[in-house]
């Protein structure tokens, strides 16, 4: 996957940005360089937030700042609504593109300093390559993104060049092990196999009080495969033994 785009909207310090990372190479590299302050860390901090409503980054000076623009909040009438928005757009190995989209909404109150949260919403929007698209919301959405960048190895994929101690304090070997059980429904196939044997021996149960030869003939079965086994073991030895010899 890679990022294709971004936009953000009343996002801290960009009120009105998009930027668009055009694929040159079959390894892109894009550098952003700029002084201290003017975004570098936040801009990573709002991929954060829009996939995970988090900001992990944040300075000391920026944690006693409101998310909302400070622009915005000036220009604001009192009691108005104003929406935070940061768009991540992923482009993916199979030719289509994820959309992740989180908006928070905020009433500025001139005599409150910090804007009030009045709602929020964080959706995922699939298209693939036919233009087919398909909306995920609320649990849903969360768990898309849990399996897409799983939140416990998100510093793999998105880390601070300046706090590189906190990313290898951080970026641990059970970290890739759970990542990698969520990737895979290993839970999931766990689950489902332990719920196909409970029926599978109720139904062996239900069997065998229907027909009692049946167990007699499972019983038989059973030997015969012991028998087999054995068989199979001991022609082994008798090989081995040969060799040896």
């Amino acid at each position: 996957m890679r990022i294709e785009r971004i936009i953000l909207k009343n996002y801290r310090q960009f009120r009105d940005v998009g930027i668009s990372f055009r694929k040159t190479s079959q390894h892109d590299l894009h550098i952003f360089i700029g002084a201290i302050g003017t975004g570098k860390t936040n801009f990573l901090n709002a991929i954060n937030w829009c996939l995970y409503g988090e900001e992990p980054y944040l300075t000391k000076e920026n944690q006693q700042l409101p998310i909302l623009n400070l622009k915005t909040i000036e220009e604001a009438e009192d009691g108005e609504d104003k929406e935070v928005i940061v768009e991540l757009w992923i482009e993916t190995n199979d030719e289509g593109r994820v959309i992740f989209t989180r908006k928070m909404k905020l009433r500025v109150y001139r005599g409150i300093s910090e804007p009030q949260v009045q709602d929020t919403l964080f959706e995922v929007k699939i298209s693939d390559s036919k233009g087919n698209i398909k909306l995920l919301k609320d649990e849903d959405a969360l768990d898309f993104v849990e399996r897409f960048v799983p939140k416990r190895i998100r510093e793999f994929f998105f880390f601070d060049g300046e706090r590189l101690d906190r990313y290898f304090r951080e970026a641990t070997g059970p970290n890739v092990r759970h990542a990698i059980s969520v990737i895979s429904q290993k839970e999931l196939i766990d689950r489902v196999h332990e719920r196909i044997e409970a029926i599978r021996k109720e139904w062996e149960k239900e069997a065998g009080r229907a027909n009692p030869q049946i167990e007699e003939i499972r019983r038989h079965l059973r030997f015969a495969q012991i028998i087999a086994d054995f068989k199979i073991m001991w022609s082994f030895i008798v090989l081995w033994t040969k060799k040896l010899t």
